[in-house]
C-alpha cells in the first residue's frame, strides 16, 4: 500500500480530497433533516456568503452565472476528452489523474451548491399570512370583479405597441430599483438582508427555448432575468428571483412572495405584472362558482389585456423545441432538493366538497387577504 501511495502520490491526494468533499456533502445533506438547523444555516452561512460575494457581482455588469456554467461544462468536456486520449495513448497514470478531476469537480460544485442553496429548501414555512376567514360565493365573485376592475384601470394607464405588448416605462436599472423598494416594505428576520439586484441574461434566446424566465444561482449570488420575455412578465420574475437571493428557495414560496409584493404594490406597472401572472386563479374561481357570471367578469377585461394575453401566448408558442427537456431537468432538480416538481408553483385551484362547499386555493386566499387588507408578511 505504501509503495502504491509513493508511486501515485497525486492520485492519493485527489482521492483524499474527494473523500473529504463527499463526507462534507453527507453532513450538509443531514442538515436538511432539521428545520431549525436549515433556518440557522440559511440566516448565518448563506447570509455571510452572499454578503461577501454580492457586492463584487454588482460591480460586474454582465452575468457571471452563465459564464461560470459555460466554463464548468467546457472543463468537464475537456477533462473527459483528455482522459480518453491519454488512455488510448497507454498513459494510464496520467489518464487516471485527469479522469479523477471529473468527480472532484462535480462533487465540489454539488457540495458548494448544497451549502449555499440546498439546505434552505428545508427551512420553516414562509411566514406569509393569507386570509383564512369565511368568504361566501357571492362575495368571492364581487372580489374577483373588484380586482378585474383595478386591472382594467391600470391597463388604461399603460401604453402598448402594435403587437399588443405593454411598453415597459422604465429602464432595466430603474425597474431593478423599484423592485428592491418593494422588498424594503418587508421587515422580517426570515429574509436575508441586503440589496440584491438582477442582471440581464447573456443568452436570452436559449432560455426562452427552455421556457426559463429567470434564474437565481447561489454560487455566484446572482439573479439573472430573461429580458426577452414579454414585458408583463419581467417585474414578477424579478420579484420571484430576488426572493431566492434572500433565502426563499422553495419555488412555491418565492412565487407567493412575488405575488404578495406585486399585488400590494403602489406602482401600476408592477401591479399589472402581478395581475397578468396570477389573475387567472380568480377568473377560474368565478367560472367555477357561477359559469355565466364568471364569463361576464372575464369578458369585462379590456381589449388591451386580451391582446397582451394573446401576445404572451404566441410568444411562448414559438419556443417549443427544448421545453420538454427543460421541464424534465427542472423536475429532477426540484425532486432532489425539495421533493416537489414544477407543478408546485402553479396554483392548485379551488376545489368543491361533496356538500358543494368551495375550498379556496392559496392564491385565492392571498387575493382575499389583499382585498380585506389582512395579508401580511412577518
Amino acid at each position: 500500500m505504501k509503495q502504491w501511495i509513493q508511486k501515485h502520490k497525486f492520485i492519493f491526494i485527489q482521492l483524499i480530497i474527494l473523500g473529504v468533499l463527499l463526507i462534507l456533502l453527507i453532513i450538509l445533506s443531514l442538515f436538511k433533516l432539521s428545520q431549525d438547523v436549515s433556518e440557522w444555516w440559511t440566516l448565518t452561512f448563506n447570509a455571510f456568503y452572499r454578503g461577501v460575494f454580492a457586492p463584487f457581482n454588482r460591480l460586474i455588469p454582465f452575468s457571471i452565472t452563465e459564464i461560470t456554467i459555460v466554463l464548468f461544462i467546457l472543463a468537464l468536456v475537456a477533462l473527459i476528452v483528455t482522459s480518453i486520449v491519454l488512455a488510448c495513448q497507454k498513459k494510464k497514470k496520467t489518464a487516471a489523474q485527469t479522469a479523477l478531476f471529473i468527480p472532484l469537480l462535480l462533487v465540489f460544485a454539488i457540495t458548494l451548491y448544497q451549502s449555499t442553496a440546498g439546505i434552505a429548501y428545508s427551512r420553516k414555512p414562509l411566514p406569509l399570512h393569507v386570509y383564512e376567514g369565511e368568504v361566501s360565493k357571492d362575495d368571492a365573485l364581487d372580489i374577483c370583479q373588484y380586482f378585474v376592475d383595478d386591472f382594467n384601470r391600470i391597463s388604461h394607464q399603460l401604453s402598448y405597441d402594435e403587437s399588443g405588448e405593454v411598453i415597459c416605462p422604465y429602464t432595466f436599472a430603474e425597474l431593478n430599483e423599484l423592485v428592491m423598494k418593494e422588498y424594503q416594505r418587508i421587515d422580517s428576520t426570515y429574509l436575508i438582508g441586503g440589496s440584491y439586484m438582477s442582471k440581464k441574461m447573456i443568452f436570452p434566446w436559449l432560455y426562452s427555448e427552455l421556457h426559463i424566465t429567470g434564474m437565481f444561482f447561489s454560487i455566484t449570488t446572482e439573479s439573472i432575468i430573461n429580458y426577452s420575455i414579454p414585458n408583463s412578465e419581467i417585474p414578477f420574475t424579478m420579484l420571484h428571483e430576488i426572493a431566492h437571493s434572500k433565502g426563499v428557495m422553495r419555488e412555491n414560496d418565492a412565487q407567493l412572495l412575488a405575488m404578495y409584493l406585486s399585488l400590494t404594490s403602489s406602482n401600476d406597472y408592477i401591479r399589472y405584472s402581478g395581475y397578468m401572472n396570477t389573475i387567472y386563479s380568480m377568473l377560474n374561481l368565478a367560472r367555477q362558482i357561477d359559469e355565466q357570471r364568471g364569463i361576464e367578469i372575464n369578458n369585462s377585461l379590456t381589449s388591451n389585456i386580451f391582446k397582451e394575453s394573446a401576445y404572451n401566448s404566441n410568444y411562448w408558442k414559438q419556443y417549443h423545441i427544448l421545453d420538454d427537456i427543460s421541464t424534465f431537468f427542472n423536475d429532477l432538480y426540484l425532486y432532489i432538493f425539495s421533493n416537489d416538481n414544477t407543478g408546485s408553483y402553479v396554483d392548485s385551484g379551488s376545489s368543491v366538497g361533496a356538500d358543494g362547499t368551495i375550498y379556496y386555493s392559496t392564491y385565492q386566499k392571498l387575493y382575499f387577504g389583499v382585498y380585506f387588507e389582512t395579508i401580511y408578511f412577518g
